[in-house]
Parts: structure tokens; C-alpha cells; sequence
């Protein structure tokens, strides 16, 4: 996985569609997410086989 930093990033257009309006900033604080691409039916098979993050774990 890898970190991908806090910051702020303009959000929106306002001359898109009206679920893209109006342009604004955005906050996000810092989060992992992984650097490979995983299908569903991957993620089943490691949940499966006992290796995955299961909720409320």
C-alpha cells in the first residue's frame, strides 16, 4: 500500500453538468489505498481463505 498525503485539491466545474457544480475546495486528510490493482472475485478468494480484512475484525 502506499500513503497518499493530506491535502486540498478544486473539486467541480462550473460549466459541467449541475452534480458538478459548483467548483470548490476539497480536504482530504491522509489515507493508504493499494498500489495494485485487486478484482472482487480476487478480494473473495483471499477473504476465503481466511487472509482478508473482514469488517468489525
Amino acid at each position: 500500500m502506499v500513503l497518499i498525503p493530506a491535502g486540498e485539491f478544486i473539486m467541480g466545474s462550473n460549466d459541467g453538468d449541475s452534480d458538478e457544480k459548483p467548483v470548490h475546495e476539497v480536504y482530504l486528510s491522509a489515507f493508504y489505498i493499494d498500489k495494485y490493482e485487486v478484482t472482487n472475485a480476487q478480494y473473495k478468494e483471499c477473504v476465503s481463505a481466511g487472509r482478508g480484512f473482514m469488517m468489525n475484525q
